[in-house]
């Protein structure tokens, strides 16, 4: 019984922690990130608007200053790489690059690199020339809420079960001292009378 019960609260938690993150990514930080990614691209629009109009003299200027290049480098790609264990991580990113895909001026593109320090390389216009700049990522598309969320989610779990544990056991004691005095009187013996409640 106490198996039993210990199990059937393990599996009930487990399912309302995973129905909770699920509320959690599709109800409040999916919303979220694709605002971020909106706000963002507005900001690229307007800041290849800006960079459009850069008067010829000074564009090589702006161009250092952004450490522009004509080509990204080698090592990006349009979307991360995901890997299941890095959910967490990528999930949040995952969806912000693509909202960002929609809100970016037209000519425009995104590309993400992996590397120690993650940034996205955006294509923007100095002039009427395409440059790729390097912009560093929003804090809502770096996934450390979604990590905080599901070990937060685990860890609650996992003190529900514990106390579950402790309620089920001072639930079964009284059941194992009827067992052993069940088992006293079968072998003959005379246990004292066990209290009614």
């Amino acid at each position: 019984l106490l198996a039993r019960n210990i199990l059937l609260l393990i599996v009930l938690v487990a399912v309302s922690e995973v129905c909770s993150l699920s509320v959690l990514l599709h109800y409040v930080q999916r919303p979220r990130t694709e605002r971020a990614a909106a706000v963002f691209g507005a900001y690229v629009t307007t800041l290849d608007g800006v960079l459009a109009h850069t008067p010829a003299q000074s564009r090589m200027e702006v161009i250092a200053r952004l450490d522009a290049r004509t080509e990204p480098p080698p090592d990006v790609t349009p979307l991360p790489r995901t890997r299941p264990l890095d959910f967490y991580r990528t999930h949040e990113l995952g969806i912000f690059m693509q909202a960002l895909h929609r809100h970016l001026p037209s000519g425009s593109d995104v590309r993400w690199q992996s590397d120690s320090a993650p940034r996205m390389w955006i294509r923007v216009h100095v002039g009427s020339d395409p440059y790729w700049i390097a912009l560093l990522m929003p804090e809502e598309a770096q996934g450390g809420r979604l990590f905080t969320a599901v070990l937060l989610a685990l860890g609650l779990g996992v003190l529900a079960a514990l106390f579950g544990f402790v309620i089920q056991r001072h639930l079964n004691q009284p059941l194992q001292h009827l067992e052993n005095a069940a088992r006293r009187i079968s072998a003959g013996d005379a246990p004292p009378p066990l209290p009614l409640d």
